[in-house]
Formats: structure tokens, sequence, C-alpha cells
């Protein structure tokens, strides 16, 4: 069994596992892979307006129609071609923004809401890109992992039921909210802890863009992306954090970000840089 977490946009290890993979299913028969990422769904809003399109995955049509020249979509492709051929049974699990503390023993911290609260704590005062109005899904990283669980054990099966080849794609979403509302608790949250002088947030000046959020900014906190969850559901996916779970998640996190320190960049931006070299 393969899980990989830790890069939807680098086809080249990707190819590499299924590599490994066949190889193993050629001498053995065994064949498990599962995979994750949502960025395919994103828009270049910038922030300005929110989208209507929502995505969902009881028929994938929609999905596979992004062109695979766009974030995370080769990957994706890769993984769904290989459930095809048939040497793998392929999952790809689509996150949106992951929120909430992790219990493993590595890294505990997601990405988007430490990344807005470091910038909140640089600037005196909690940030959106744009108008902030454009609109995210969220999940709560148990509620994801217990997705995982779901996937992997009907596979582990022998017999398994869930779907793959070209419907192999699953989301998971339960919140959702704009970016401003985001910033507008994060403010109140962080201003009643006394970390800020004001709960009000206000819109990210272009030329802290860079400073604060990295180049994935109008990317990773100004675009749409929404998903509605269906082929989860029907396997017994049940969510425990839903409808606030992402605002509630904001303390512990901050907790998390004075803990870790102030001066760390998101994790996506660095992992990207590091492969890009």
């Amino acid at each position: 069994v393969l899980i990989n977490t830790a890069h939807a946009d680098f086809p080249t290890a990707a190819r590499a596992m299924l590599d490994g993979l066949k190889t193993k299913y050629d001498r053995t028969g065994r064949k498990i892979s599962l995979t994750s990422g949502t960025g395919a769904l994103t828009d270049d809003a910038g922030g300005q307006f929110s989208s209507d399109k929502i995505y969902q995955d009881i028929d994938c049509a929609d999905i596979r129609a992004i062109p695979n020249n766009y974030v995370h979509r080769e990957t994706d492709a890769i993984i769904s071609e290989a459930s095809v051929e048939g040497y793998i049974q392929g999952y790809v699990i689509m996150p949106p923004l992951i929120h909430g503390r992790g219990t493993g023993p590595f890294s505990r911290t997601s990405v988007q809401i430490p990344a807005l609260i470091r910038a909140a704590l640089k600037l005196g005062q909690s940030i959106y890109v744009g108008p902030g109005l454009s609109l995210w899904n969220a999940v709560h990283v148990q509620d994801l992992v217990d997705l995982y669980m779901i996937l992997l054990d009907d596979a582990l099966t022998g017999y398994p039921k869930v779907p793959t080849g070209l419907e192999c794609f699953y989301f998971c979403a339960t919140d959702t909210c704009s970016w401003r509302q985001l910033a507008g608790e994060l403010g109140r949250r962080l201003h009643a802890r006394g970390a800020l002088k004001t709960p009000r947030p206000r819109t990210l000046l272009p030329e802290e863009e860079l400073e604060v959020l990295g180049t994935w900014s109008r990317f990773a906190y100004g675009s749409n992306l929404r998903s509605k969850a269906g082929k989860a559901f029907t396997r017994g996916w049940s969510p425990k954090h839903h409808t606030t779970g992402i605002f509630e998640s904001i303390d512990a996190e901050y907790n998390a970000v004075i803990k870790e320190g102030l001066n760390g960049h998101p994790k996506v931006h660095e992992i990207n840089e590091i492969f890009n070299k």
C-alpha cells in the first residue's frame, strides 16, 4: 500500500512510485495506491468574486475535463490512468483547506490557517486577498484521516466496492466560508487573546503579498474552490467536525504558530521551492 500525501505536483515522483507498484503487481498481483490534492478545482478570482461552480464526485466527468497542465492535474491523471490499466487500485483523495491539529509523531500543523495567522501577527491585523469574496471548502484533519481509512479498509478486503479508474476521485469538504469571513473570525479570536490591536480584517496590499503569503498567495488564499463530497458518504464516512469546525480550529493553530515561531513559511511554498530546484 502506498499513501502519498507529500506532494501533488511532482509527477516524476508519482511515475516512479507507480513503476514500483507495477513491478510489485507483476510479481504478486497486489495493488493499492492512494494520493491527494484539490488545487485542481481553483480559479483565478484573486478574491474578487464568489463562484457558483461546485464540483461533485458522484460523476467525475467535470474533474477529468480539467486540463492536465493545471495544478495537481498531471499527477491525478497519472493515478487515474494507472487505475484504468489495472495494475493499481488508485484513489485520488482531494482535500480542500485542511484545518485542526494532527496527532501523528511528525508535523501536526497544516498550511493555510497557520500562514494567515503569521501574516496577521506580522502586519498587526488579519488580512484577506482582494475583497475577500472568494469561497473555499475545508475539512478537519481527523475527518480526512477517517476517509483514508475507509478507502484503505475497503481496498484491503480483496473485493473492493469503492470506485477506482475513471471514477477514482474523492471529495471530503465539510465547511464553506469566504476568505473575508475567515479573516474576520481569525481577527476576532486573536484580538480577544491580545495578539492583535483590532479585530477588524483588511485587504492585503499587493506589496505585502510576497512577504507574508509567498508566491502562491492568490492561488492559495484568494481563489474559489468549491466541491461537494458524495461517494465518501455512500461508503459510511461520517465527519465529526463540520459547519463551524474551521473557525474552532483557529485557537489551537495559533498556539502551534507561537510554539513553532513566527518566521516559518507556508509548507507548500517550501516544498515547491525544493522540488523546483
